[in-house]
């Protein structure tokens, strides 16, 4: 029988508190980094295999929404941070780092972190509709505007709501009439 990959052995149960779990997950990983002196197995390239990268990345995303759920905001942007670092060419790892540090207050970062996921993914209008909020959060209501009439402008979203923009295609909600 062959092992099972680190990122699904390191990864922790529902019951693991979110930095413990963030741990043993940086752990496993780092324990495969060129350079390491644990024996390697045939799970060993997350630097050079972009599956592998990609895995790694959606194990620290998963321990990062974890974190969130648990309002462990510290252990969140940890998580969300080494999910970019894992695999930088994840739009949405940039987007879940976003969210993480808009909820940790940090919201200069936040707005730098969703226009990396832009930058990897430019459809990706959950990214659009975050800028925009992260925007206005900060008060920078010229720029979020600049950002909005550009998504319009692309076709990703349509007339704003109160809480942002609405993503394009996506059903308005209970209670509330189609655009």
């Amino acid at each position: 029988p062959t092992a099972s990959p680190p990122w699904r052995t390191a990864r922790p149960d529902q019951a693991t508190p979110p930095g413990q779990a963030l741990q043993r997950l940086l752990s496993a990983y780092r324990a495969r980094a060129p350079g390491a002196s644990q024996p390697r197995d045939v799970w060993v390239s997350p630097f050079v295999d972009p599956m592998a990268r990609a895995a790694w990345s959606r194990a620290f995303e998963q321990v990062g929404r974890g974190a969130l759920d648990a309002r462990d905001l510290t252990a969140a942007v940890a998580a969300m941070r080494a999910a970019t670092e894992a695999a930088p060419e994840r739009a949405v790892a940039w987007v879940d780092l976003g969210v993480a540090l808009a909820r940790a207050g940090r919201l200069d970062e936040a707005i730098e972190a969703t226009r990396r996921a832009l930058q990897r993914d430019p459809q990706r209008v959950v990214a659009w509709r975050n800028l925009v909020r992260f925007l206005q959060a900060a008060g920078r209501e010229d720029e979020a505007q600049a950002v909005l009439n550009e998504a319009r402008r692309l076709g990703l979203v349509r007339a704003p709501s109160r809480r942002g923009p609405e993503p394009r295609n996506q059903s308005p909600g209970p209670g509330r009439a189609p655009q």
